[in-house]
Formats: structure tokens, sequence, C-alpha cells
């Protein structure tokens, strides 16, 4: 009843809000969200040789549980219970995230226990999962997996792990056997964080790290590293007409990602507000993204060539100067390392060339997988 009778109270306020205050209405607030994350220390840079491993991991442990067969059935399973599910896989950690209303904490609790606990993976979906990371990558049956460009830059210019090189074989001719054996390696208790943003209490973090702590580790079999790539220079291939800035940036471990994206919007509102004072556009568009050791800050600013580079360069900076990283560290996986000080952008902007006069069949390609792989990442 109480509850009943404050809902209503409040309804009532509303209304009397509306008739009195010339057509304002005041409406009662919803319940904010909770989330829960766990964070895996393993990514595409993780497990040379068998680079979509974690990748494809991450698919079949939402696979073939009570509910349902696959991640696409346990995302609607859980819709329909108000809670929203997501899981990313990135080069250096996969991170799994439950969001709904408190009310829901055990729900959500028991779900990410179901996910993360199994001793074994589901062989059920095991090629039909192969199939659709193919397709989410949009390649053919032929795909084997290699390392991107985001991996590469980080690795030469943000202190990234050096990225693997390209596996030896299909993704189409992994072994079940050896996935088998890189989860039972990876998903152990010190590779896995669990994070929750909700007020003390909501979630019992440590029944549920216990719960999906219970595997022995093992060791990965040698056979499945492979090389490692040199973490040398990079070329970064620019567009005509679009000047491009990329920052290299600290990763999670040492930036907060919501500093990170308090420093990308600063500096592309300053830009924004130069070109369209200095050459009447409007679009300059920011991208971020971070992996735990290393990241990027990419500004994208069509109808400009690269003369005017330097100067946008000059300008992003002395915004992202500007910008009080105190008043931001709300990024959980960055406190989970000790929350260091966040350190600002780590280098000056890598400022990508487009290729002039003709250019060769490769050089073409390589633009447009650019293109493609920026946008991917970005």
């Amino acid at each position: 009843m109480v509850k009943r009778f404050a809902i209503l109270a409040l309804c009532a306020a509303s209304i009397q809000t509306a008739q009195a205050g010339g057509g304002t209405l005041s409406a009662p607030l919803r319940e904010q969200p909770v989330r829960l994350h766990a964070v895996v220390s393993v990514g595409t840079t993780s497990v040379c040789g068998m680079r979509e491993a974690p990748h494809l991991i991450e698919h079949l442990l939402l696979s073939d549980t009570h509910l349902g067969e696959t991640p696409v059935d346990a995302i609607l399973a859980l819709r329909a219970k108000g809670i929203k599910l997501s899981a990313l896989t990135r080069s250096d950690f996969t991170e799994y995230t439950l969001e709904g209303p408190a009310s829901k904490a055990s729900v959500m609790s028991e779900a990410l226990v179901t996910f993360l606990s199994r001793s074994s993976l589901p062989k059920t979906g095991f090629e039909r999962e192969k199939r659709v990371i193919i397709s989410e990558v949009m390649a053919t049956s032929a795909y084997v997996s290699s390392p991107t460009l985001y991996e590469r830059f980080i690795a030469a210019k943000a202190g990234g792990q050096a990225s693997c090189s390209a596996d030896s074989e299909r993704l189409l001719d992994y072994g079940f056997d050896d996935l088998q054996s890189i989860y039972r390696a990876y998903y152990t208790p010190g590779n896995v964080r669990v994070l929750a943003n909700a007020a003390p209490g909501t979630f019992d973090l440590d029944a549920i790290s216990a719960a999906i702590g219970e595997r022995e580790s093992t060791t990965v079999a040698t056979s499945h590293y492979g090389k490692r790539e040199a973490a040398g220079s990079i070329e970064v291939i620019g567009r005509p007409g679009v000047v491009e800035l990329i920052f290299p940036i600290a990763g999670r471990a040492k930036l907060p990602s919501d500093a990170a994206n308090a420093l990308a919007d600063q500096a592309r509102l300053e830009v924004q507000a130069h070109i369209r004072r200095v050459h009447e556009l409007y679009a300059a568009r920011s991208f971020v993204d971070q992996s735990v050791h290393g990241g990027w800050i990419r500004l994208e600013i069509p109808g400009l060539d690269n003369r005017d580079a330097p100067r946008l360069a000059e300008i992003a900076q002395a915004a992202m100067q500007r910008v009080d990283l105190s008043l931001y560290g709300d990024d959980l996986l960055w406190q989970s390392y000790g929350a260091e000080a966040a350190l600002r952008p780590m280098a000056d902007p890598v400022i990508p060339e487009p290729p002039t006069g003709k250019q060769g069949w490769l050089r073409s390609i390589s633009s447009s997988i650019w293109s493609f792989l920026a946008g991917l990442w970005g």
C-alpha cells in the first residue's frame, strides 16, 4: 500500500502542476538502471595463431543455455525481463555487460554466472558461430584473421601489445578441442574482473566472482601460439578531401574512458568552432577507441585538405589541454586497475597523407581497407 500511495501522490502533484503552471508538467523520475560487468583479460592480441578464439568463445558462452540456443535468443530472453545484454571482444579484453533495473539484480547475477561459470564450452553452435563471425566481419569462407589497423597503431604509438601475426589457418578450420583449451586457460579467476555500476549491496560481487572462478586453470598448448608483429613504424593512408588527426592515448588502465571521451568532445567542438568561422563548414567528427593498454582519439574533418591539418591539430591539442581530467574517473575498469592519475594524449597526432598522383592497385585497396577499418574500430 505504501508504494501505491507514493505513486498516486506523485501523479496527483504532476497533474496539479500542469493545471496551475501554465502548461508545464513535471513527471516522476524513472528508476536509474544498474549495470553488471565482467571484463576478461583476453582479446585478439592474446592468442597468436588463433586470433579469433576469444571472439568465438564470447559467442559460445552466450549459446546453449536455459536462456536459449543462440546469443540472440539469450538477448531476447533477458530483454523480456527488462535487461539489456551485450558482449564485445576487443584487442586485449572481452567485456560482458548486463543492464537493467535494480529490482532485477538477482536475475542479472544469475545470467552472468550462467554464462561465465561453465566448465566447458558448448559444442552446439560451434560451426554456426564461426560462420556468424565471418558474416560479422563481412568476409568469405576463406577468411583468415589478421591484425587490424587499430591493433598495429596502438602497438606502434600508444603502448599497446604487439599484435599477433595473421593466422596460418582459416577461422573455419579452428578445432573445438583447441578452443576448449584456450577457454580453460584464460577464463580463470585472475583474468576476470567483476564490476558493477550500482549502489553498494545491489550485487553480491564476491559471490558472483566465486561462482565464476570455480574452474581450475590450465596451460595453453604451445601449438596455439604463433608469431607477433614487430611494433615498429606504421603507415596510415589518408583520404582525399578529409583531414584526419589520430591522437595516441593511454588505455583504460591509466586513462578513464569518460576522460577520453571528454578530450575527444572538447577537441571536436573547438575544431568545429574554427572551421565554422574560417571555412563556413560544420562537420567535424570524433571517435574514441581504447584497449586496456592503449588507444586513440580520431578526428575527421571533411571538406578540407591536409594543408589545413597542422592548424587543426594545433587547435585540437590546445583544446585537450584545457580539459580538467580530475572531473572524470567513473570508468570502473580504470578504477579496478588502481585509479592511477589520468594521462594526457601520449604523443603528437598522426596525420594520414592521402595518396598523390596515380596510385597502384595495392595502395588503392589499402586506402579502402583503412576507410573500412577506421569506421569499424572508431
